[in-house]
């Protein structure tokens, strides 16, 4: 039987995805990239694109995928704790940012 990955950033997204497609396994995901949005379909990619993920979601033929593909896969047994230390970390640095940005770009500030 299939299972699936919830790489959306939020908390809860595998249990709320599950419930959607109503499948039996829908696993947690992490994914770190650094992306900006430079407006309407126009995105920047500034660096990363790694993925850490719980070790029931992993198959060796994934993770050679990934590895082929050129991208890091890190497998853990707390992929829970990660997903909200990367919450944690986004809105500390979300902040910063906006703060920096509407301070430097007055059209920002809208």
């Amino acid at each position: 039987m299939p299972s699936y990955s919830a790489c959306k950033m939020a908390v809860d997204n595998a249990e709320r995805l599950q419930a959607q497609i109503l499948r039996p396994r829908c696993n947690p995901a992490v994914v770190y990239v650094a992306a900006e949005m430079l407006g309407p379909g126009h995105l920047k990619h500034h660096g990363r694109g790694d993925l850490v993920v719980g070790p029931s979601a992993v198959t060796t033929e994934m993770l050679e995928g990934f590895v082929n593909a050129g991208v890091p896969v890190s497998v853990t047994d707390n992929v829970v704790g990660e997903l909200w230390a990367k919450l944690i970390l986004n809105c500390a640095y979300n902040a910063i940012f906006r703060h920096y940005e509407a301070a430097l770009r007055p059209s920002f500030r809208e």
